[in-house]
């Protein structure tokens, strides 16, 4: 379960809501999923953003946005708890234990609703612990108590989560709280530590408490307030990711008896002036001090475990290079790391002046943010070997980690070693000069965000064991224009291909099932799209702005549609559904399609949603299916050549604006029909109302052309 959050870079994903924009083309910089500062920031965006539609303005009636139905993991329940303060819901998710006791397994709940707590019972069964990613839904939490009950809690409980205050019951005989954080009396481990004092205000000087001998892993990651930390005489071991990220930390101690700090623990303290590494330390992550790009480490000159040379921190046996001191100051334009190394560190990141690096031949490991924003480098040799490209890696390189090379914008192009295994997330993430690439064959999985915003990107060779492309992977890889997807893929992520506005064809592996949301948003040049047969889920935003399909035919398997899955598909004159399909998000749906002309609605949407055929100005005909209850705002606005419309008897709801801009000139209201929105119909059309009728008085009301009938 140990997952590693690359906090490098913003991996906060945006709640897609591509009907919010007006152009048909895609802002892109607008719409970067990465482009957010931190976890907190970008789900308050995404909230913002689902509030309002088109202008800022939401509907009143506009239908509530559906989720397809959740699958839930083999023996896990789920309740729904009713506060009595704020009358909202929480959603437990839970696994049944031995002797009528239960684990929760994640917690759901209304954003708005930020103090949580854990009940001591759940549907006649004692809650007993916490599982891993207990929040991980939840963002972040104002407040959260712990009930007496809880006996265990898994460390990553809050992995992902940004707790402002913890509160653990006095019946817990396990678990303590001590200057805010969460403490395991039984391990003697700091599990997490919240954000905020007992005022309110943010904690910015931390003092561990006496007793704690463990940091647990991610027990302070993301705390951007953070400038001081007391760690006690009792501490023993640091764990992975600990203080990942916290990029205002400016001070603190190592004890004497601490004798591990995990990976990633100091990753990215980029304030980080200082560090005295004690000679009980006897191990410490490849990574643990990658980015720290103001770091001068400190150490006895007899120390048993590492050593200092040329201002450069080993281990013991110089196969780890974790440090060079004040690595922004000291690098210049030419380096050499020494012989023997066989895992680099993030020791370059930021050295904007690095333009050429000599990398040794025994080298294995290029780690986690290696060569992060060195926007000058061009030239990567290796000792003594001749090569033919002017940046190659040793051929014995089988990882590259996260963000190795992101921000690079001088490299044209990287020879990666034949040998290869696997490389980390947005390796490759804004070289904005690399023209191409050849993956190699032992690398089966593109990661989230590996090629996002490589905009001279014209070529890349995918290995033919490929299984996955991650979310992001080709993201905004603007001059993008072929693709030979391999046959062994099975999953393109979200956003994958979003953007890339060159790209022309495209074939997917027949083992693809699902397209997911926003996968192919933005292909501008796209002209065709063979969907495999074995697809059943298009994705939200699926193919928005794919303004040069004709045509798309989906296979008659797929049973789920979200919404804005073809909104500004501009050229796209006909569609027909599967008749497999089962649920339609109807929002935005075909917005912006100005060239189609027919289209028949499914039996399974029950309510269009708002905007759904807005600026569709050559439909000339559509059905609507019995059983529709509503229509969502400007739902039909500037179909201008759609001039005649039955509406199901069905029908109950027409929200605001729902005709506006739409020159059919007689439309029959049902008689069933409760609630009307204001500027529903534009004032040269008549309406057919039944006499007496929620519908006629609406007409009185507003000075529309109306006759009523029986």
């Amino acid at each position: 379960m140990k997952k590693i959050r690359f906090l490098l870079v913003a991996l906060s994903c945006l709640t897609l809501c591509a009907c919010g924009s007006e152009q048909a083309s895609v802002d892109t910089d607008a719409q970067n999923p990465s482009s957010g500062t931190g976890t907190a920031q970008a789900e308050a965006a995404a909230e913002q953003e689902g509030k309002t539609g088109e202008g800022g303005a939401a509907s009143e009636t506009k239908a509530p946005e559906t989720e397809p139905e959740e699958i839930l993991p083999e023996g896990v329940q789920v309740t729904e708890v009713l506060s009595e303060e704020t009358s909202h819901y929480t959603e437990y998710h839970y696994e049944v234990l031995p002797g009528k006791n239960a684990r929760l397994v994640k917690m759901i709940t209304d954003s708005r609703d930020r103090d949580q707590a854990v009940p001591e019972e759940l549907d006649g069964y004692t809650v007993t612990e916490i599982g891993p990613e207990f929040l991980s839904d939840s963002g972040s939490v104002s407040h959260f108590m712990i009930s007496g009950s809880v006996t265990n809690i898994d460390e990553y409980a809050f992995f992902g989560s940004l707790i402002d205050y913890f509160q653990v019951l006095p019946s817990n005989k396990r678990y303590s709280v001590q200057e805010n954080a969460l403490i395991d009396n039984d391990t003697h481990t700091l599990i997490s530590q919240g954000l905020e004092d007992e005022t309110g205000g943010l904690i910015t000087s931390v003092t561990v408490a006496d007793g704690v001998e463990r940091i647990a892993d991610y027990a302070f990651a993301g705390n951007r307030d953070l400038a001081s930390v007391l760690l006690p005489e009792s501490l023993v071991s640091i764990g992975e990711n600990a203080f990942i990220s916290c990029s205002s930390l400016e001070e603190i101690n190592l004890p004497d008896g601490l004798s591990e700090i995990g990976n990633g623990a100091f990753q990215d303290c980029r304030k980080l002036p200082a560090l005295a590494l004690p000679d009980s330390l006897e191990t410490m992550g490849p990574d643990a001090l990658a980015n720290c790009k103001h770091l001068s480490v400190s150490l006895s000159e007899d120390h048993p475990a590492f050593h200092l040379k040329d201002n450069m921190l080993f281990d013991k046996d110089g196969k780890i290079l974790y440090n060079i001191q004040n690595a922004t100051e000291t690098v210049g334009g030419t380096f050499t790391v020494p012989d023997g190394v066989e895992h680099l560190s993030g020791v370059f990141a930021g050295c904007e002046n690095l333009s050429e690096v000599t990398l040794p031949a025994s080298l294995q490991v290029v780690g986690n943010g290696a060569f992060y924003g060195c926007r000058g480098l061009k030239a990567i040799h290796v000792a003594g070997k001749e090569q033919e490209t002017e940046a190659v890696l040793p051929d014995g390189v089988t990882e590259i980690g996260m963000g190795a090379f992101y921000d690079c914008r001088g490299l044209n192009t990287l020879a990666l070693p034949s040998g290869l295994k696997s490389i980390g997330l947005h390796i490759f993430e804004d070289c904005k000069g690399l023209t191409e690439m050849v993956i190699p064959e032992g690398v089966t999985e593109i990661p989230a965000g590996a090629f996002t915003h490589c905009e001279a990107l014209r070529s890349i060779s995918l290995p033919a064991n490929l299984k996955s492309i991650g979310k992001e992977a080709f993201y905004h890889c603007e001059s993008l224009s072929d693709l030979s997807i391999p046959a062994g893929v099975t999953g393109i992520e979200e956003w994958a291909f979003s953007s890339c506005k060159s790209l022309t064809h495209l074939d997917l592996p027949q083992g693809i099932t699902r397209i997911e949301d926003a996968a192919f948003m933005g292909c501008s040049s796209l002209e065709n799209l063979e969907i495999p047969a074995g697809v059943t889920y298009i994705g939200s935003s699926a193919f928005s702005d794919c303004k040069s399909f004709t045509e798309l035919n989906l296979p008659e398997g797929v049973t789920f549609i979200g919404e804005a899955a073809f909104s500004g598909c501009s050229q796209l004159s006909s569609f027909t559904f599967p008749s497999a399909v089962t649920e339609v998000e109807a929002n935005c749906l075909f917005r912006g399609c100005s060239m189609l002309k027919e289209i028949e609605l499914p039996p399974c949407i029950s309510s269009v949603g708002w905007q759904g055929f807005k600026n569709c100005h050559s439909l000339e005909k559509l059905i609507l299916p019995e059983g529709m209850t509503a229509i969502g705002s400007n739902y039909f606005e500037s179909c201008y050549e759609l001039k005649e419309l039955t509406l199901p008897e069905s029908i109950t709801t027409i929200a605001k604006d729902a005709f506006v801009g739409c020159y059919i000139q007689e439309l029959t209201i049902p008689a069933g029909v409760e609630s009307i929105g204001e500027n529903a119909f534009p004032s040269g059309m008549t309406l057919h109302v039944t006499s007496g009728s929620y519908a006629e008085t609406y007409a009185q009301e507003n000075g529309l052309t109306y006759d009523a009938g029986q």
